[in-house]
């Protein structure tokens, strides 16, 4: 079953209080940062220009978006939804597009 995570803006202060309650319950946890961050146990961290991302990995079944509007255009973001939705019972957490 998909049970994979990302967090975008995870480096904001909600991401990193976020970041320590995820690890248990999700099979992967991608932390999505403009920039490199430290290692952390549990959390594949990547720096990502938001305005590049097209796809999602597979094993990908929530998308948490604490990042600024903006970075992420509203037609990409619902394109990243219906494809979290479409590889499990996806769900994504963050502002309405």
């Amino acid at each position: 079953m998909n049970n994979g995570c990302i967090v975008t803006g995870a480096s904001s202060q909600i991401g990193d209080a976020l970041l320590g309650l995820l690890p248990g319950g999700f099979s992967s946890v991608g932390a999505w940062s403009r920039q490199a961050q430290p290692e952390q146990p549990g959390i594949v961290w990547q720096a990502v220009d938001l305005s590049e991302v097209k796809t999602l990995d597979a094993d990908v079944s929530h998308l948490v978006h604490l990042a600024i509007l903006p970075l992420l255009a509203p037609d990409t973001l619902a394109d990243l939804l219906e494809q979290a939705q479409g590889q499990a019972a996806g769900r994504y957490i963050g502002p309405a597009g």
